[in-house]
């Protein structure tokens, strides 16, 4: 059945009973913003309307069979509903007792509940401007679709397209937040998901609302010792990234390095590490990082998107214009896509010199999004399996990860590279992917007495578990590890992990990174060496513990009695997700 049929509440009650995941997409789809916009009228909090929209949703879907048309159309029990469990979450939140069981279902019959419903709607739609609230009515209400609106109220297709995207935001329907209210019981309708996202082959997923543009050519400015090239520039997600390629005589070239790495400026008083970007009508003063090993500079950087189709650069003296173009993102379901309950991949074949590069891009359904790397850890570890493509005759080939521009532009997108790759029907299969959880502010820490190798009975609490002290064991000299840097000896701290009891993920310890506290300063001064070291010791072992060493330098008067220990702030943890991914696609 096309996505854009109007379909009557009866058919949508059918068409649930033969096909729940196609019924469901319908529902959600047409449903979604009513439902947000109701919930939002009595809950403040994002979370709280995120979790609510979802339960709405799979009260619906468990409850599909008792609804009874005769006694009111699907939006008002739908809207009765998300008035219900939103009050229901209220009272919750606030501790009253006489709290309604989020899980009853509606009576249709309940004039004064129906009432009510209709002015949640109502107040929700008059933050709109009275033409745009007639757009989501017909859109929601009546399930029309953008071109029956616009033949309907004489405007052009694009007009109504845009201001129903503007209404959304101003109802605070990101479209891209939908993936949050699909959890496991609507697991079945995650395709919906794609529906709010475009694809452009080698940059990554976008939402509607996200511009992509791509260097239409390289554009290269001649000097008296060699040439410089702009070989890739692209922009999305509000993302600007760029590379410069010199292309010199051996001299020429080793004397540009040493510049670079003594921060001398090249050209007069132009420095080498400072770019210059007009971009969308700004001025952006960028700083430009240069990769010895593969031979160019880089930058990347928040900017505008390049609306006049070109950006300038002043670089190291020279001037480049260069032009880019926009890209427009295709249908996502034209692709081959898997998904589970925490998120899924797509994947788009495509082959260039180094062979057959595989982008996969993640189709992010949490809190947690997948790491960039897939099987990898944070930091590039914790790899125990293979990507792999696997055709019916039974040829495999292994995947290895591919670096390539569009990974500094979205994390979304991973490239990975199969070699020479014959033509055929393939299944790619992605055996366990890692999910990350930022720790904006690091929780409260485990106070240790370094002196005695005593410390506080206490847990840092971390998503889906907690991290303990098992032992502090002190050092002597002749024991301190090789890759150590001081030789004063120092303390071996073994962490032991503990997952709760309804941890769906498994923690890798490989990015926990330690620090440890203390009353005085971290480096000595008028010091190069570190006067504090924390590393890693190894890999989680089978009982859940992990070992750090740390050592400090003696000369300084710390107070050995007052350490801290506790995770870095800021940083990223990875969690295993056992799920496995696998894709049929076509190798052309």
């Amino acid at each position: 059945m096309d996505k854009d049929e109007k379909l009557d509440d009866a058919r949508l009650l059918e068409l649930l009973e033969q096909s729940p995941q196609k019924g469901m997409e319908e529902v959600i789809e047409r449903y979604t913003p009513l439902v947000w916009s109701i919930v939002g009228c009595h809950l403040s909090n994002p979370e709280d309307i995120k979790e609510c929209v979802n339960d709405v949703f799979y009260i619906f879907y468990n409850h599909r069979e008792q609804i009874d048309l005769t006694k009111g159309p699907l939006g008002l029990y739908l809207s009765m509903t998300a008035r219900s469990a939103a009050i229901d979450r209220y009272r919750k939140d606030v501790r009253q007792p006489e709290s309604v069981p989020l899980y009853d279902v509606p009576e249709m019959d309940s004039m004064e509940e129906a009432a009510a419903a209709r002015m949640d709607m109502e107040s929700a739609l008059q933050k709109l401007n009275p033409q745009d609230a007639e757009i989501i009515r017909m859109k929601y209400y009546e399930g029309r679709t953008v071109s029956e609106i616009a033949e309907a109220l004489n405007l052009p297709y694009e007009t109504v397209k845009k201001r129903h995207q503007r209404s959304l935001k101003k109802l605070r329907l990101l479209l891209t937040l939908v993936l949050l209210l699909l959890a496991a019981a609507l697991t079945a309708c995650a395709y919906l998901v794609l529906r709010h996202f475009g694809v452009v082959p080698g940059l990554g997923v976008t939402t509607e609302t996200e511009q992509a543009y791509t260097l239409t050519q390289p554009v290269t400015v001649e000097t008296e010792e060699g040439a410089y090239t702009v070989s890739a520039a692209m922009y999305m997600a509000d993302t600007l990234y760029l590379e410069i390629r010199p292309d010199l005589p051996p001299e020429a070239l080793e004397r540009l390095e040493e510049a670079i790495e003594s921060q001398e400026g090249i050209y007069g008083e132009a420095p080498t590490h400072f770019m210059t970007i007009s971009c969308g009508g700004e001025t952006i003063k960028a700083p430009t990082g240069y990769d010895k090993y593969q031979g160019r500079f880089v930058v990347d950087l928040q900017a505008p998107p390049p609306e006049d189709g070109s950006i300038r650069i002043i670089f190291m003296g020279m001037e480049f214009d260069v032009p880019m173009e926009r890209r427009d993102a295709g249908a996502p379901d034209d692709y081959p896509y898997a998904v589970g309950e925490r998120g899924g991949l797509l994947a788009i074949p495509n082959r260039q010199e180094e062979g057959l590069i595989m982008e996969l891009y993640a189709l992010n359904s949490g809190e947690m999004p997948m790491a960039q790397y897939l099987i990898y850890d944070a930091h590039m570890q914790g790899k125990t399996d293979d990507i792999t493509l696997s055709g019916a005759d039974g040829t495999c080939y292994t995947a290895s990860y591919w670096y390539g521009p569009a990974t500094y532009v979205t994390e979304t997108l991973s490239l990975w590279n199969f070699g020479d790759v014959e033509p055929g029907e393939y299944t790619l299969r992605v055996p366990y992917v890692y999910l990350m959880a930022d720790l904006s502010e690091a929780p409260e820490g485990i106070p240790v007495n370094l002196e005695t190798c005593t410390w506080e009975d206490a847990a840092i609490p971390l998503p889906y578990g907690s991290v303990s002290l098992v032992s502090c064991e002190a050092v002597t000299e002749d024991a301190v590890p090789e890759r150590s840097l001081l030789d004063s000896g120092g303390w071996i701290f073994t962490m032991r992990w503990e997952s709760s009891e309804d941890s769906p993920l498994q923690f890798t310890s490989d990015s926990f990174i330690l620090e440890v506290q203390m009353p005085q300063g971290r480096y000595a001064e008028g010091s190069n060496l570190p006067t504090e070291e924390i590393f890693s010791l190894g890999p989680m072992e089978e009982d859940g513990t992990f070992r750090f060493y740390f050592n400090v330098d003696r000369t300084l008067e710390w107070d050995f009695t007052q350490a801290v220990l506790l995770p870095k702030a800021d940083s990223r943890l990875s969690y295993r997700w056992e799920h496995v991914f696998e894709i049929p696609v076509t190798i052309e």
